[in-house]
């Protein structure tokens, strides 16, 4: 079931790309030169412009992304991708990032007082002493 804005008056109609992906994959080409297209959703529009004027299929495949991830999540991953100054924006790329921002402790560094850690850090802060050559004084060895 689909929604649409009702358009008034005579021979207008709403057309979404997001529709017609199915048929749209036997033909990529024809993304260029249909009416979906110049319905399509201004921020949609401007990612297939500027990232996928020549790959029409994996323009479809960001389509299929867009109708689980929404479009902000989109748009959140190709801003993420421009600042690691990644030349080459894809799909694939979009999707590792999407997935990435749903993992819950993205982006976060997680902090742990446990005793464990504590021990751990101790001890590998030893070992590279002992590798640098240095004798770990007595204070340090618990």
């Amino acid at each position: 079931m689909a929604e649409h804005k009702r358009l008034y008056g005579r021979n207008h109609w709403q057309i979404d790309i997001a529709h017609f992906t199915k048929t749209l994959a036997k033909k990529p080409g024809a993304i260029a030169f249909s009416v979906a297209l110049s319905q399509m959703e201004p921020k949609l529009l401007h990612i297939y412009r500027k990232y996928y004027q020549e790959s029409e299929k994996s323009f479809i495949e960001l389509i299929e992304l867009i109708k689980k991830v929404r479009i902000n999540k989109v748009e959140a991953a190709i801003s993420e991708l421009e600042k690691l100054n990644i030349k080459a924006v894809i799909t694939d790329k979009i999707v590792t990032i999407c997935q990435r921002l749903d993992f819950p402790t993205a982006g976060k560094l997680m902090k742990h007082d446990c005793q464990i850690e504590k021990a751990s850090k101790q001890t590998l802060h030893l070992y590279g002493k002992l590798l640098n050559g240095d004798k770990p004084s007595l204070m340090e060895v618990k």
